[in-house]
């Protein structure tokens, strides 16, 4: 069954670091990226991840940017996985908050079954 993966993400060479800011372990096995996921199935509710991922983040720029890391290191993924077709909609105002905040979005589709290199 498709599924939506949020992540946010955060390039750094130490991702201990920013787990201590955020209080929140990666959930990437990764040296190069601190990150964690939210899985929204096709039949869950709509999850209204800029929100959650803001609110990790908010208050915290000041200490990340200490440990060298700037806005333009934070990004906000959606992995998505189709079936027939493959359709996205955005929200303004979550583009918005994104924006204000220069934090990028990215998208990655794939078609079920298939392998995916992220």
């Amino acid at each position: 069954m498709p599924e939506y993966k949020y992540q946010l993400k955060i390039a750094t060479s130490n991702p201990l670091a920013v787990a201590e800011i955020l209080r929140i372990s990666s959930q990437l096995d990764d040296d190069t990226n601190w990150g964690i996921e939210i899985v929204e199935k096709a039949d869950d509710p709509p999850i209204d991840y800029v929100s959650n991922f803001l609110s990790v983040l908010e208050g915290k720029y000041e200490e990340l940017l200490r440990i060298n890391i700037a806005r333009s290191d934070l990004s906000v993924w959606i992995l998505y996985e189709y079936d027939d077709q493959c359709n996205l909609e955005f929200r303004p105002d979550d583009m918005e908050r994104l924006g204000r905040k220069g934090i990028a979005l990215c998208v990655s589709c794939w078609k079920h079954g298939d392998e995916i290199y992220l």
